[in-house]
């Protein structure tokens, strides 16, 4: 996907020069972004084997699904550079539009209308998260929240210059594939047990698991050019991306059983997935924050999984299979 800067703006090469990129706010400063992102995904096998027996379950198969994320900042407190410490968020729309094969659907987040505060702890070099004064949601809802949302980790640890490049951790992809952490949340309902005696069959979802700290390659990002843009300063960072990553997943997929109260046992569970892509990051040099990101990224996921599945009088043999192609095509803009 080609991104192109907005139309009617002038846009001027500035002469080669050493720029302080950096992100800082003030307290009581406020900034709000809005995200699209759109997965679309193609199955190229899906094969459950029970009891020695392949059966298809969705080869050839294809989806699409669009996320729209707007989130509103209020930093509470920040340190003497200017670094949030303290942060205030409203969610303010979470939808997750689905078509696939079997019809369209959309589901909305329970975190909409909440407010969310976020603190830092310096010793502990870590994050805590509870509901505002006048918000009611579940505890579990926090722990798949991430406190910055700000693209603040493009950015180079020392000055730059036009044609300079420098490295990113592949952590780097969460904040752009899953801006704020996990959003869509929904009540708890109760399970349904099924028919006495009966087991039910979960199959893995390639999409359920965070690799991103495992991700190995490269993710790099230059400093493309310097660009006025509506009299403000704007840096173009380009960011490139080629990892993958080669994950046990066996304590996820128990973990998980344990949840549903599921008697499974997993002998065999790994995850390969590969991206690769471009992005591209505007960043005001007046206001020290992004201006906007666009791009595409695509790779291919196969999932294979063995397991044991048991109900006290009897025990299944499973097995699970699948290759997917999938493209992601995300967009956001910020303001203050």
């Amino acid at each position: 996907m080609k991104i192109a800067l907005a139309a009617g703006f002038a846009l001027v090469a500035l002469p080669l020069s050493v720029e302080s990129l950096r992100f800082s706010v003030e307290k009581e400063d406020m900034a709000s972004c809005a995200w699209t992102i759109v997965t679309n995904r193609e199955t190229i096998t899906s094969t459950l084997t029970l009891m020695g027996d392949d059966k298809d379950v969705g080869t050839g198969s294809s989806s699409t699904r669009t996320l729209q994320v707007e989130l509103s900042d209020e930093y509470l407190d920040v340190d003497d550079d200017g670094i949030p410490t303290q942060i205030a968020r409203s969610f303010e729309a979470l939808l997750s539009e689905m078509s696939n094969d079997n019809g369209d659907g959309e589901t909305d987040s329970e975190l909409v209308g909440e407010t969310v505060v976020f603190g830092y702890d310096a010793e502990e070099e870590e994050w805590s998260a509870e509901y505002g004064e006048d918000s009611d949601g579940e505890a579990d809802w926090l722990d798949g929240l991430i406190a910055r949302i700000d693209l603040a980790g493009v950015l180079p640890e020392d000055d730059a210059e036009v044609g300079d490049s420098w490295e990113l951790p592949p952590t780097f992809l969460a904040a752009v594939l899953k801006p704020g952490g996990q959003l869509m949340v929904q009540a708890t309902e109760e399970d349904d047990e099924g028919e006495e005696g009966s087991i039910q069959i979960t199959l893995p979802g390639g999409d359920n698991y965070s690799v991103f700290e495992e991700f190995e390659g490269d993710v790099t990002a230059t400093l493309k050019e310097i660009v006025d843009e509506d009299d403000k300063r704007v840096a173009m960072i380009v960011v490139t991306v080629d990892v993958e990553a080669d994950v046990d997943i066996i304590d996820q997929l128990e973990d998980q059983a344990d949840e549903r109260g599921a008697d499974e046992a997993y002998s065999d569970a790994t995850l390969t997935r590969t991206l690769e892509g471009e992005l591209i990051v505007l960043w005001n040099l007046e206001t020290n924050r992004p201006e906007s990101l666009g791009g595409e990224l695509s790779g291919n996921t196969e999932l294979n999984v063995e397991w044991t599945s048991s109900n006290g009088d009897f025990d299944l043999e499973l097995g699970f299979a699948s290759e997917t192609n999938e493209s992601f095509e995300i967009e956001a803009t910020f303001s203050d």
